[in-house]
């Protein structure tokens, strides 16, 4: 039920333009030393904030997707389920502590001049609701990118 109610107030996010979105979906390689990161929603309904550590990359919903191009190595991936405070709260995005509600990181290593994807999700429990984050195969990511739109990262 909790899942509901959350999907049903997550707004949909700012989206980038179309020549952004066709240049993302072209899939080209980062440069040498940087590993690329595509993030997208695996359910309709829900917005989360795509982290990185505590560096918050941008907001997708089921609708979107975002890139990032990351150092090579080590990295602390996440995301927050409670992208509509995010967005809308200056006290949110302020926040010193950086926790939102049901937030997750698990560490990924990432390969100079490698691109991953990675699906955020939710899973729920009585009186929990947390987000997921999984690295998904190649072929997997870019067909869930083809059917979406391009959101605005944050730079």
């Amino acid at each position: 039920m909790a899942a509901l109610t959350l999907g049903a107030c997550a707004p949909s996010v700012p989206l980038a333009g179309a020549q952004a979105d066709a240049e993302g979906k072209q899939f080209q390689p980062p440069s040498a030393g940087s590993a690329a990161a595509y993030f997208y929603v695996s359910r309709a309904g829900d917005s989360f904030a795509v982290l990185s550590g505590k560096r918050h990359l941008g907001t997708i919903g089921s609708n979107a997707w975002i890139r990032a191009d990351l150092p090579a190595g080590s990295h602390d991936l996440g995301c927050a389920i409670d992208g509509f405070a995010f967005m809308t709260s200056p006290a949110a995005r302020n926040d010193p502590r950086g926790n939102w509600s049901g937030e997750t990181h698990r560490t990924f290593d990432l390969a100079s001049r490698q691109t991953y994807f990675f699906e955020i999700g939710v899973t729920a429990a009585p009186g929990s609701i947390t987000c997921t984050i999984a690295e998904v195969a190649a072929s997997h990511g870019r067909t869930k990118i083809m059917e979406r739109s391009r959101a605005i990262e944050v730079r």
